[in-house]
C-alpha cells in the first residue's frame, strides 16, 4: 500500500495493477469521500505560523472512518485533536498531538471513529511552524465487537453481555460496571449485584448474585433481609446469623462502607481512596487531578482540568474558546491554560485577559503582562493596589523583561494612590536586565500605584506577586519580625525590608550612634570669616578672631558692618577682608570661601580643591569633569556622562537628548551615542547620522561569496526580512559554510531552500546557536538555493562563506569526496553531506539493504478480508482466498462460482 502520495492505494499481484481512491482535502474542507488525504497548509513546506484548519468528515451511515499518518512534524505549541462526530461536542478520539514523530511511530498510528463522521481541528497559536502533517482516510464497515489496524476483520474476545464496547481498533474490552480482566467475565467488587448485601460469584457460564452468609432472600422483594431478631440485632445496618449453636450474628455493611474496629457493629464510610466491599479496594484514579472519588464503585470525579476514566487525560480548554481571541492567543498545558494577552491588556488574579487600568483590593495576588510586538502607539498600564489600613504591601517580581537596545520602557512605582506619592523605585532596563530583578518593594502604608510605560515597537512583559501584612514600627525583614538594630533617639526611621537605620540628621553610623562630623561633610556649612566646630551633636560656626556675628548669622566689624577691602584702622591691603585686632596689634587678611590667602591676595582654589581656605578634594572623574566649582567642590560634567561625580554614563537615548533621524534607534555608548537604523535601513558612511534603505534581497551568481545578516557585526534589527537566491553551474552545488551564527532562539530563523524560491524543499531552519541548534554546513541538492532571514527580535547575527563545487549523486563529505554505503537500487537519496541514506518504500536498515516485511507485525491488515498478504522484495502484494476473486469496484475479495481453487485477483 503505497501511502507517500497521501491518497489510499492498493497493489496486487499479475500486473501490478494499483487503485488510488479520493480526494486531497483543503483547510475548512466538508467531505462525503469515501477516501481522501488531508494535508496542512503549504505541505509539505512550514504551514503558516497562525492558522485555524476545520475538517469534516461523513460517509454512509452504516460505515465507519479509519485515518492513517504519513508524516507528521507540528511545533508543540500547536495542537491537532479528532473528535468522534461532525463537531467538536464529539468526544474526543486523539487530542493535543503534536511534536516530530519518527517514522516508526507514524507508521503505528490510527484514528478510527465509531460512527460516520469524524471532525478535525488543527491549530497554530503563531510560534515558529513546522512542516506540518499528511494524513490519508478511507471507510469501511465495522461490525459491533470486531477490529483491525486497517479493517475491522478480527473478533473482540470480549464477553459481550458484559462488555460495554470493544475497542474497534486495538480489540481492547471496557467492561460494564462490576465485570473486570481482558474479557470482561470475572466479577469485580460485587457491585453489579442489585442488592447492597449480596455478591456476584461465577458459575459455569455465566454469573449469579447470592445474599452473604446469614441473610436471607425476600422471594417477594428479592433483596437480602436479616435473620437477626429485633433483641438481638445490635448492626447498624444488615444483620446474619451465621450460626445456631452456639449463636453468632455477623454485621454487615453495604458497599462503600466497613465495620467500625471498635466495636464491629457500626458502618463507617470507606475513607481516602479506597472503596467497594469493606473498603478493601483502591481507586485508579490520578490522585492529584482527582477531586473524589465514589465510595462505591471506584469512579473518579475529574478537577476541571481533567478527564478520562482515570482522570489522566488532560483537557484542552484552548479548543473550547476560552479566551477572547480578540484580544489573546490561548496556550494549552498539561493541566491547565492560560490566555497570551496581545497588547493593552493584561492578567491579575485571573486566567483571562482585560484592558490594563485596574485596582486591585485582594489580600494576595499576582500581576501577568505578556510580551508583545508593532504597537502602533505608546501604551501606559497602570494598577493599584488598596488593601486593609495598618497593612504594608509586598511586590515581589519573578520576571521582568522591560527594555532591549535604547528602546523607552520603564515602570515606576509609588508609594501611595497616584504619582503624586513619593517614588518607591524606578524600573528601566539600564539598571534591570539579564534576568536582574528588582527585589523586595514593600510600602510605607496600604496603597501601592504602578505604571508602565513603552514605546512605540515594543512591549515587554512581567509578572509580579503581591502580598499584605502588618509591619510594626522598628521591625523589618521578609516577615517584619527582626527588630532593628538602631539607637531611636537619634533615628528617622529603620527600612522596614533591610533594617538600615535612616539617621537624624547630626547623626551617622550603622545604628546612628556616631556623631556627623558636619565640618568635614559640608564645605558650606558656616558663612564666610568664620571657622566650623563641631558638637556631639550639631556644630558651631566661630567667627574669626576680630569679627562678630549678627542676628543673620553672619560674621560683621564690632560696628555692624563689613567693607569688601581694608578696614579704616588696617595698613594691609588685603583683595578680601582686612582685620585690625587691637588687643595685639596685628592685622589679618581673611579671604570668602573657594579662595586662599597668597599674600595679600584672595586666589582662587587651584584645580581639584574647594571650600574654605581650599582645604576640600574634588571627587569629580578627572577625565570626565570640565571643573569642579571651587566654592561648592559640584562637578561640571563634560557631554555624555553625569552624576555627582561625573563617572556615570549620561543616557542620552533615555533622557531624548539624541538626534537620530528617521527610521533609527537611539544606541547608548560611555559618554556617548550612536543611532542604529531599522531592519531594512543602514548609516550613510559620511555623517553616520543618516539611514539610507538596505537592499535585503540579493541575487547571487558569482562561484564564491561572503553571506551575513544586515548591520553584522552589530546586531541586526527587529523585523528584518532578507533573501538570497544563489545560482551555481548546472551540476554544481552551493556549500554554505558559518564562521559565526547567533540569533534570537525560537523567532528569529534562518531558512534554507532547495530551489530558488520558498516552494522548494526546505534544507533547514535555524535558530539559536552554532554547534548547538545550527550545523556549521549546509548544502543544496541541485545548482539553485534560496535563502530567508525572518526576525521579531534583535541579535548579533550570522556571517557565512557560500561555495559551488561538483557533487555528484552519492557522493557525501566536507567536499563531496566520499562515496555513499547506501544500496543506491533501493535508495531514493543519499545525504550529501552525512551520507545517511533515506530508502525507497518498502525497503529500511543503515544502507537500505534491508526489506520491509510489510505482511507482519501492526502491518498485517493492510489487505483487505478473505485475503492473505504476501511479502516480496521492496513490496508486497495481496492473494484472494481460494474461492474469492477481487472486485474491481471495491477492491475487495468476493465470492466467487468458479472452480474452488486457489488463484491470485489479476485486477480483471
Amino acid at each position: 500500500m503505497d501511502l507517500s502520495h497521501g491518497v489510499l492505494c492498493a497493489f496486487w499481484i499479475l500486473g501490478i495493477v494499483s487503485c488510488c481512491l479520493g480526494q486531497t482535502l483543503k483547510c475548512g474542507d466538508i467531505s462525503t469521500s469515501q477516501a481522501g488525504t488531508i494535508m496542512s497548509p503549504n505541505f509539505p513546506s512550514n504551514y503558516p505560523d497562525t492558522v485555524t484548519c476545520n475538517w469534516t468528515i461523513t460517509v454512509a451511515s452504516n460505515q465507519v472512518i479509519t485515518l492513517r499518518f504519513h508524516r507528521f512534524g507540528v511545533d508543540p505549541s500547536d495542537r491537532v485533536t479528532f473528535y468522534d462526530g461532525n463537531s467538536t461536542s464529539g468526544p474526543v478520539l486523539k487530542g493535543n498531538l503534536s511534536g516530530y514523530w519518527e517514522d516508526a511511530r507514524v507508521s503505528n498510528v490510527r484514528i478510527r471513529t465509531t460512527g460516520p463522521s469524524l471532525h478535525i481541528v488543527f491549530r497554530a497559536w503563531g510560534a515558529p511552524s513546522g512542516i506540518g502533517f499528511s494524513a490519508s482516510y478511507w471507510a469501511h464497515e465495522c461490525q459491533p465487537f470486531t477490529f483491525g489496524m486497517d479493517y475491522c476483520v478480527n473478533t473482540c474476545s470480549c464477553n459481550q453481555n458484559n462488555t460495554l464496547f470493544c475497542n474497534n481498533t486495538s480489540g481492547e474490552c471496557t467492561c460494564k460496571s462490576g465485570w473486570e480482566t481482558t474479557t470482561c467475565d470475572t466479577c469485580t467488587f460485587g457491585y453489579q449485584c442489585k442488592d447492597p448485601f449480596s455478591d456476584c460469584f461465577k458459575k459455569v457460564g455465566s454469573n449469579a448474585c447470592e445474599c452473604r452468609q446469614g441473610l436471607e432472600i425476600n422471594q417477594r422483594t428479592g433483596q437480602c433481609d436479616s435473620t437477626c431478631t429485633t433483641q438481638q440485632n445490635q448492626c447498624s445496618h444488615a444483620c446474619g446469623v451465621i450460626s445456631k449453636n452456639p449463636y453468632i450474628q455477623q454485621c454487615y455493611c453495604p458497599h462503600g462502607m466497613k465495620l467500625d474496629p471498635a466495636n464491629n457493629r457500626t458502618c463507617v464510610e470507606c475513607t481516602g481512596w479506597s472503596f467497594g466491599e469493606d473498603c478493601k479496594h483502591q481507586a485508579t484514579c490520578v490522585r492529584e487531578r482527582t477531586q473524589m472519588v465514589n465510595k462505591i464503585n471506584g469512579s473518579c470525579t475529574c478537577y476541571t482540568n481533567w478527564t478520562s476514566v482515570d482522570c489522566s487525560q488532560d483537557v484542552d480548554e484552548c479548543s473550547l474558546d476560552v479566551c477572547n481571541r480578540s484580544i489573546s492567543r490561548c496556550m494549552n498545558f498539561y493541566g491547565n491554560y492560560a490566555c497570551d494577552c496581545k497588547g493593552g491588556y493584561e492578567k491579575a488574579d485571573e486566567p483571562t485577559c482585560r484592558e490594563c487600568g485596574r485596582t486591585l483590593t485582594n489580600s494576595t495576588g499576582t500581576i501577568t503582562v505578556s510580551d508583545y510586538y508593532y504597537n502602533e502607539k505608546p501604551e501606559v498600564c497602570w494598577w493599584t493596589i488598596i488593601v486593609d489600613a495598618d497593612n504594608v504591601i509586598d511586590l515581589n517580581f519573578t520576571g521582568l523583561y522591560i527594555y532591549q537596545d535604547g528602546q523607552i520602557n520603564y515602570m515606576n512605582i509609588y508609594d501611595g494612590p497616584n504619582i503624586s506619592a513619593p517614588l518607591l523605585r524606578h524600573i528601566d532596563g539600564l539598571t534591570y536586565h539579564r534576568g536582574r530583578l528588582p527585589g523586595l518593594i514593600r510600602s510605607s502604608g496600604n496603597t501601592i500605584h504602578m505604571i508602565q510605560y513603552s514605546n512605540h515597537h515594543y512591549v515587554y512583559g512581567f509578572q509580579v506577586s503581591y502580598r499584605t501584612q502588618k509591619c510594626k514600627i522598628d521591625f523589618y525583614g521578609v516577615n517584619c519580625s527582626t527588630p532593628c538594630n538602631c539607637f531611636k533617639n537619634n533615628t528617622e526611621y529603620c527600612d522596614s525590608i533591610t533594617g538600615e537605620c535612616m539617621c537624624k540628621k547630626q547623626w551617622t553610623s550603622s545604628d546612628c550612634t556616631v556623631d556627623k562630623n558636619e565640618c568635614l561633610v559640608d564645605p558650606l556649612a558656616c558663612p564666610n570669616n568664620s571657622e566650623c566646630r563641631n558638637l556631639q551633636p550639631g556644630y558651631e560656626c566661630d567667627c574669626y578672631l576680630g569679627l562678630l556675628k549678627n542676628t543673620q548669622g553672619e560674621c560683621v566689624f564690632a560696628n555692624g558692618t563689613v567693607s569688601n577691602g581694608t578696614s579704616s584702622s588696617c595698613s594691609r591691603r588685603c583683595s578680601g577682608l582686612c582685620v585690625h585686632i587691637k588687643a595685639s596689634g596685628q592685622e589679618q587678611c581673611y579671604c570668602p570661601i573657594g579662595t586662599e590667602l597668597v599674600g595679600d591676595t584672595c586666589t582662587n582654589c587651584h584645580a581639584g580643591t574647594f571650600g574654605p581656605n581650599c582645604s576640600f578634594q574634588c571627587s569629580c572623574s578627572k577625565n570626565n569633569t570640565v571643573s569642579c566649582n571651587p566654592v561648592t567642590g559640584r562637578c561640571e560634567c563634560k557631554p555624555g556622562w553625569t552624576s555627582a561625580t561625573c563617572t556615570q554614563d549620561f543616557d542620552e537615548c533615555y533622557f531624548d537628548s539624541y538626534k537620530c533621524p528617521q527610521k533609527s534607534t537611539c544606541r547608548n555608548t560611555p559618554g556617548d551615542y550612536e543611532c542604529s537604523c531599522d531592519s531594512i535601513y543602514s548609516l550613510e558612511n559620511v555623517d553616520a547620522r543618516t539611514c539610507r534603505k538596505i537592499d535585503c534581497h540579493h541575487t547571487l551568481t558569482a562561484p564564491s561569496g561572503n553571506l551575513s545578516s544586515p548591520n553584522y557585526p552589530s546586531n541586526y534589527f527587529y523585523d528584518t526580512n532578507c533573501t538570497w537566491i544563489i545560482t551555481a553551474e548546472p551540476g554544481n552545488v552551493i556549500s554554505v559554510r558559518f564562521e559565526a551564527f547567533t540569533t534570537y532562539p525560537l523567532t528569529d530563523y534562518l531558512t534554507f531552500y532547495n530551489g530558488d524560491n520558498v516552494n522548494g524543499q526546505i534544507i533547514g531552519r535555524y535558530t539559536g546557536e552554532l554547534n548547538r541548534t545550527v550545523p556549521r554546513l549546509v548544502r543544496s541538492v541541485g545548482n539553485s538555493m534560496f535563502i530567508s532571514f525572518t526576525t521579531l527580535n534583535m541579535d548579533r547575527g550570522f556571517s557565512a562563506k557560500y561555495y559551488t563545487h561538483p557533487c555528484p549523486d552519492f557522493m557525501f563529505g566536507d567536499t563531496c569526496y566520499e562515496p555513499c554505503r547506501c544500496n543506491i537500487t533501493n535508495t531514493d537519496y543519499c545525504d550529501n553531506i552525512k551520507g545517511d541514506c533515506l530508502c525507497k518504500l518498502g525497503w529500511k536498515g543503515y544502507t537500505c539493504i534491508d526489506d520491509v516485511s510489510e505482511c507482519l507485525g501492526i502491518n498485517n491488515f493492510l489487505c483487505p478480508p478473505d485475503s492473505d498478504c504476501r511479502n516480496t522484495d521492496g513490496n508486497y502484494t495481496c492473494i484472494c482466498h481460494q474461492g474469492f476473486l477481487k472486485n474491481t469496484s471495491t477492491n475487495l475479495c468476493d465470492q466467487s462460482n468458479l472452480s474452488p481453487v486457489s488463484y491470485y485477483s489479476n485486477g480483471v
